[in-house]
């Protein structure tokens, strides 16, 4: 059986290792504030919407450019977050 100091001790390495690491030491990440992580949530929602609306505009649009992924513009100005509500 292992003792808690072990454990602790085990633990304690864990965390060192981890932290060596790039880019895995959490006093270097400075967290989004929750109106930053809103912002992003509502801006992914809205480029999300602007590709599943099937406008005629944006199937020409496609057709023409023979790009899958193109908008109209008033769609793409959505997508970036120029327009829309």
């Amino acid at each position: 059986m292992t003792s808690n100091r072990e454990k602790k001790r085990a633990v304690a390495q864990g965390v060192e290792r981890l932290k060596s690491k790039p880019g895995w030491d959490p006093h270097e990440v400075t967290p989004r504030s929750p109106r930053e992580a809103l912002r992003e949530l509502d801006q992914a929602s809205k480029t999300e919407q602007a590709y599943t609306i099937k406008c005629e505009s944006c199937k020409t649009r496609r057709r023409e450019e023979n790009d899958d992924t193109a908008l109209c513009e008033e769609h793409l100005k959505e997508a970036l977050g120029f327009g829309g509500e």
